[in-house]
């Protein structure tokens, strides 16, 4: 008898038109009613500061993507009557503290998230286009832009809590897509709009530059750097204090209202216990170093003969050489680091199980500012979310400094969201030292069978 050859993909998949559609659903139910209620106020209230002094040098972009937005919001506001409530119009248990004064509302939400929407959209179109020309099979594609764009922690960040990591991951594997495919200016490019969003995708110009000396030559990546670098030079030059307190606050923050380390990471377990500031400063720096020359020398040794798999290998071990290492890395920094892991699945299916667990791990790790995230609906109706506060106040402390009330996680909590931080960076720990491993037994290979 004639045993069939096991299929590549077990899991169901369903057409990427499919796809689109639930997953944009999905993001507009969410969108108007749900908001971080500290972040997507900020976004709020930037368009006074950007009106009276412009952009900054740190993720010019937003701010200008953020002010457009709040005057689209504005006309729409005056149009139908809807304005954001004062903080002070609601119930005090609905408080969100913080130094909130202003609660955007439903209109605000819609539209501040309307482009960050549109960039997950368009990065699932473009991980379909990667996952196809890798592996030429159309349902590997399928559920490669399935994998993402129902991805709860995508949905959360990008409808629920309003972060707009997405843009600056499109342009970041925009810009991976077309450095394999022979586009150096347009890859520089797109890198340089993804760091004019946020500033983490320029450490890319890393493992870019190794990869063009040992594929392209001197000649494109001068090209690739002076196309990146030079305008990044003149903002330097023009606002130093700036992107030097910037690094300051990357790689040596102060604690968090005393909290040496949180987010998704094994330093939130300073959420249960104090962990003292001087005593431990240099362990991250010493980590950091330690893991970002692992990884140098890593992607130093690759060959490239399968130049995307092999750059977006070095992209991830950079990107997670910082999960490892920084103090802080929050959840919507993972939209990176899972697609880059993401693309890697498209031929290494043995990865997907880890993918889905990181994704399931940074969703529940989001779910902190529940549910002050619900305060739109207060917008509405207040007494809507009056048992809901009631219920999980045993969850929160508060704590004033500065004038400042602000809402800090109990024992209980801190648990939870320790024991996830610290879960996940075991996780991200294996598949680096895997993928390391990997890398140094082809060199070992390649040395012995050259002899």
């Amino acid at each position: 008898m004639k045993l069939k050859r096991p299929t590549k993909l077990t899991i169901p998949t369903i057409s990427l038109k499919k796809v689109i559609i639930i997953g944009t659903i999905i993001r507009y139910t969410l969108a108007p009613i749900t908001a971080h209620p500290f972040d997507v106020y900020a976004w709020f209230m930037m368009a006074q500061k950007v009106l009276k002094q412009g952009p900054g040098a740190i993720r010019p972009l937003w701010e200008l993507t953020a002010t457009a937005c709040s005057y689209i919001a504005n006309i729409t506001s005056q149009a139908t009557g809807i304005y954001p409530t004062p903080i002070s119009q609601l119930p005090p248990e609905l408080n969100p503290h913080w130094g909130i004064k202003y609660i955007p509302g439903p209109i605000f939400n819609t539209i501040i998230k309307t482009p960050i929407i549109a960039a997950d959209i368009a990065l699932t179109l473009l991980l379909y286009k990667i996952a196809l020309k890798h592996t030429k099979n159309r349902k590997t594609a399928q559920k490669t832009a399935e994998l993402y764009y129902l991805n709860p922690i995508t949905i959360t960040i990008t409808a629920i809590w309003g972060q707009y990591d997405s843009i600056p991951t499109l342009f970041t594997i925009l810009s991976l897509y077309l450095i394999t495919t022979e586009h150096t200016y347009l890859s520089a490019i797109s890198l340089l709009t993804a760091t004019a969003y946020k500033a983490y995708p320029i450490a890319f110009t890393i493992p870019t530059t190794i990869y063009l000396l040992k594929k392209k030559g001197k000649t494109e990546t001068i090209k690739y750097l002076t196309t990146t670098l030079a305008p990044l030079a003149l903002i330097t030059a023009y606002t130093p204090q700036q992107i030097t307190n910037f690094i300051k606050y990357i790689l040596i923050p102060k604690p968090f209202y005393g909290i040496f380390g949180y987010g998704l990471t094994y330093w939130s377990i300073s959420l249960l216990t104090p962990l003292k500031y001087e005593p431990l400063k240099p362990i991250p720096i010493a980590i950091g170093a330690i893991l970002f020359t692992i990884t140098t020398i890593a992607t130093t040794k690759m060959e490239y003969k399968d130049q995307l798999k092999d750059l977006t290998t070095a992209y991830f071990l950079l990107t997670a050489t910082a999960f490892l290492s920084l103090r802080y890395p929050t959840e919507q920094r993972s939209i990176l680091l899972l697609v880059l892991l993401l693309i890697l699945t498209t031929k290494e299916l043995t990865l997907i199980k880890p993918y889905i667990a990181l994704s399931l791990i940074a969703t529940i790790y989001a779910q902190k500012p529940f549910p002050q995230y619900l305060l739109p609906i207060a917008t509405i109706n207040p007494n809507i979310l009056l048992p809901i506060f009631r219920i999980t106040e045993p969850l929160r402390r508060y704590e004033k400094s500065r004038a400042i009330t602000t809402i800090m996680p109990t024992t209980s909590s801190g648990l939870i969201l320790a024991t996830l931080g610290i879960t996940f960076s075991v996780i991200l720990a294996i598949i680096y030292a895997n993928i390391i491993n990997n890398i140094i037994h082809k060199m070992t290979f390649s040395r012995y069978t050259s002899v």
